[in-house]
C-alpha cells in the first residue's frame, strides 16, 4: 500500500542527480531517419542534434532511457570538424552511418562482436568521405547499395578482411550518364526475384533498373520511359513461386488533366512467357 507524507523528502547528495529534458519534441526535432539494429530501434538526427543517434532499450523500441547497463539505451553524438547530418542509418553487421560528408560505422568500445550498449562508448570509425543523399541504402548480398550527395553517383560498400574495413567502388563509374539528370529524393525498390534488380526514379520521370549480380559479374542499367513521368517505386513480394512485384506511381497527362496512377510491372504476361528462347 502506498502512503503520503506532508514532511519532505531528505536532500539528494550533490551530483546524484541530473535534470533531464526530452531530446525529441516540437521545439528541438524528431528524428529524420532510423533502422532496426542488434534488438533496438536506432534513430538519428533531429533539428536540434543533427549528428546523434539513439538506440533504444534491447527489444524495447519505446524505451530509450540511458543508463549503464548493456541493455540500456544508447545516445552519441559524433564528433566532427563539419556539421554533416546524419542523412541515414543501416544494418549490414555493424550500424552503418551515412552522414552529408562521409560514411561511417559504429561498433562496440568493447571486444569484437560485442553488442552496442549502454554500457560503453560506442566506436565510430570513418569507412568512406564521398557524403551520402537523403536515400535508405540498400543491402543486397552483404553489400551497401547507396547513393551520394550529387544524386549522380550510385556506391557498393562491402567489408574487406584483407584491409580489416569497408571498401567502397563506384558502380554508375561503367556509364557515368545513367543518372543524368539526378536521382530523385524517394524510397529505392529492391526486386529479388526473378533477378536481382534495383530501381530508382531520376528527377526527369524515368525509371532507372541496376540489374546487379555482382558475384557473376554482371552489373548493368536500363532506362524504362513512359507516356508519361514515373514518381516513386516499391516492390511487393508474392506467393511462393511468383516473382516480386515491382509497382510504381505514375503521372499521365489524360485531356489536358494531370493524372497519377498506381500501376505495376507485369513480368507474367504472354508475350513475355512464350518467347521462344523461354523453352529453350
Amino acid at each position: 500500500v502506498l502512503q503520503t507524507t506532508a514532511a519532505d523528502p531528505a536532500p539528494a547528495p550533490a551530483g546524484s542527480w541530473t535534470l533531464e529534458e526530452a531530446s525529441w519534441s516540437t521545439t528541438h526535432g524528431f528524428p529524420r531517419t532510423g533502422e532496426f539494429f542488434q534488438g533496438r530501434l536506432a534513430q538519428a538526427a533531429t533539428v536540434d542534434q543533427p549528428t546523434t543517434f539513439w538506440l533504444s532499450q534491447s527489444d524495447a523500441y519505446d524505451k530509450y532511457a540511458i543508463g549503464v547497463k548493456a541493455s540500456d539505451a544508447l545516445e552519441y553524438t559524433i564528433a566532427s570538424r563539419q556539421l554533416n547530418r546524419i542523412e541515414w542509418l543501416a544494418d549490414n553487421q555493424d550500424l552503418l552511418i551515412g552522414t552529408a560528408g562521409a560514411e561511417l560505422v559504429a561498433k562496440s568500445g568493447k571486444a569484437d562482436n560485442e553488442p552496442l550498449g549502454g554500457d560503453v562508448i560506442p566506436r565510430v570509425d570513418k569507412s568512406t568521405t564521398y557524403g551520402s543523399a537523403s536515400i535508405q541504402p540498400i543491402v543486397v548480398g552483404g553489400r551497401l547499395i547507396f547513393v551520394d550527395r550529387s544524386l549522380l553517383q550510385i556506391f557498393s560498400q562491402v567489408f574487406d578482411f584483407a584491409s580489416n574495413g569497408y571498401g567502397t567502388t563506384e558502380i554508375t563509374a561503367i556509364a557515368d550518364h545513367i543518372t543524368s539528370p539526378r536521382i530523385r529524393l524517394g524510397p529505392v525498390a529492391f526486386q529479388k526475384r526473378p533477378d536481382s534488380r534495383i530501381f530508382f526514379v531520376l528527377r526527369g520521370g524515368v525509371l532507372l533498373t541496376l540489374t546487379y549480380f555482382v558475384n557473376e559479374k554482371v552489373i548493368g542499367f536500363t532506362r524504362f520511359v513512359t507516356q508519361g513521368a514515373f514518381e516513386a517505386v516499391a516492390c511487393i513480394p508474392q506467393a511462393e513461386g511468383k516473382p516480386d512485384q515491382v509497382w510504381v506511381i505514375v503521372a499521365r497527362t489524360i485531356n489536358g488533366i494531370v493524372r497519377r496512377y498506381i500501376e505495376v510491372l507485369d513480368e507474367e504476361v504472354a508475350e513475355v512467357l512464350t518467347r521462344p528462347w523461354q523453352s529453350l
